[in-house]
């Protein structure tokens, strides 16, 4: 009542907490509907008094008279709002913990846990959504003073991918980006994000990666192949000597203190990654997130809305993730099997158009294409044709082991396309200069 009667005599006193209160804050909706017309009014640069609000609400002139002839004071109007804010948070998690109490009677798919955890960071974030406007000198103060400690070596443009070639492109992963990296099955994908999230948590960043395809021991197994040298898929078999073992063993000891948190439980939503993310965020802190991959994220229960819009829903949550926890969020992608009955097989921003939004949520769209393992597939018999088997081999010879990174989207960059080598059986992508045996960590 004290703040409506601070604004109904002191119009201007609104701008002080416009960003902050909204109708559906206040407990009596009669006052939520008076505080409504009030904004209406003012943000129409018109003055509106307790009889003008009373013209509007006739069967309540009595109580709007009573409020506007309260003493209030309008510089105290930010602590009334903030009063009402604190009010309208408390019933709000009595509401949510009532809501929690009969989710987890329900024994279906949804951790009642994450969704709890996810609604009261929701909360969190509505008493405190962002900074609103600023000015654009603030903008740019904030853009030189960034450049500057980086220029002075005092913290990288970004996460760095550790292919030179590709950050000389895109100068890394940078806070609040979505990333996203796409192509067609066995073109090295997943093994990219590891290389990236090893990568980054040798660096010292931590990371979580979110596996809904491969098992956290599958993953594993890539750790060790790529500190080893010895194939992931014999590590798997477990067809090893004593020496092997003894690498095996010296490869743990690199990856023990490795910041790299591994969540591989099926079915996961974008609730569930957010609220695991922040919850390593405010125990470790947190410098990435890895996502594999985008479309087996399962939708909120019950959300039978068709695929592509569930999608799009998912990669705009991607992206407002990023931007809430301050970190990049690199997810891998399926892209079109329209792409198969092309005879140029690379993967264009087209081919992601069936996949919700993710074209246009993404800030960095990068396709991976091997021309490998396409060849395998157009191999000639040798005795058959000996002229085309030269041929093929030629080209066999000169695509092995090269994976095209193709940049289609930046938006704060060119587009184009580098190269880089790739081993499958070690999963290690190094620039084509350098060679592709076990890699150093520095861990």
């Amino acid at each position: 009542m004290a703040l409506l009667a601070a604004l109904l005599q002191s119009n201007g006193a609104y701008w002080s907490i416009h960003a902050e209160l909204t109708p559906d804050k206040f407990a009596d909706i009669r006052f939520g509907a008076f505080f409504e017309s009030i904004r209406d009014s003012i943000e129409a640069g018109k003055d509106i008094g307790p009889q003008l609000l009373g013209d509007k609400f006739p069967g309540d002139l009595e109580l709007i008279l009573d409020i506007g002839g309260a003493i209030a004071l309008a510089s105290a109007v930010p602590s009334y709002a903030d009063a009402i804010v604190d009010r309208w948070s408390r019933r709000r998690v009595i509401e949510l913990a009532s809501e929690a109490s009969i989710r987890a009677a329900d024994l279906g798919d949804d951790d009642p846990a994450d969704w709890l955890e996810g609604q009261l960071n929701d909360l969190a974030q509505g008493r405190d959504a962002g900074k609103g406007l600023q000015t654009a000198l603030s903008a740019v103060d904030t853009a030189i003073s960034d450049s500057e400690e980086i220029a002075r070596g005092e913290r990288p443009p970004g996460i760095l991918t550790g292919l030179g070639s590709l950050n000389a492109k895109i100068g890394g992963l940078r806070p609040g980006q979505f990333v996203v990296i796409a192509g067609r099955t066995s073109m090295g994908k997943t093994a990219f994000g590891i290389d990236i999230a090893d990568r980054a948590a040798s660096a010292g960043h931590v990371v979580a990666y979110f596996s809904l395809e491969m098992s956290a021991a599958d993953i594993g197994e890539i750790l060790l192949a790529r500190r080893t040298g010895i194939p992931a898929l014999e590590i798997a078999r477990g067809s090893l000597d004593k020496g092997q073992f003894d690498s095996l063993a010296r490869a743990r000891g690199m990856v023990e203190k490795l910041p790299l948190h591994i969540d591989d439980s099926p079915g996961l939503g974008l609730r569930a990654i957010r609220s695991r993310s922040r919850r390593l965020q405010n125990r470790d802190g947190l410098g990435l997130i890895v996502v594999d991959y985008l479309q087996m994220m399962r939708a909120a229960r019950g959300d039978h809305r068709p695929r592509y819009e569930l999608l799009g829903e998912i990669s705009r949550g991607c992206k407002e993730l990023a931007k809430e926890l301050g970190v990049p969020v690199l997810a891998l992608a399926q892209v079109s099997r329209a792409v198969e009955s092309r005879d140029n097989k690379r993967p264009t921003l087209a081919d992601l158009r069936e996949s919700g939004d993710i074209e246009q949520d993404s800030d960095l769209v990068l396709f991976l294409y091997r021309e490998e393992y396409y060849l395998e597939r157009r191999k000639p018999d040798a005795a058959a044709d000996p002229g085309a088997y030269a041929d093929w081999l030629a080209e066999a010879e000169r695509f092995a082991g090269v994976v095209e990174l193709i940049i289609a989207k930046q938006r704060k960059g060119p587009v184009g396309t580098t190269a880089a080598k790739y081993d499958p059986a070690s999963g290690i992508f190094k620039d084509r200069g350098e060679s592709l045996e076990t890699i150093d960590m520095g861990v």
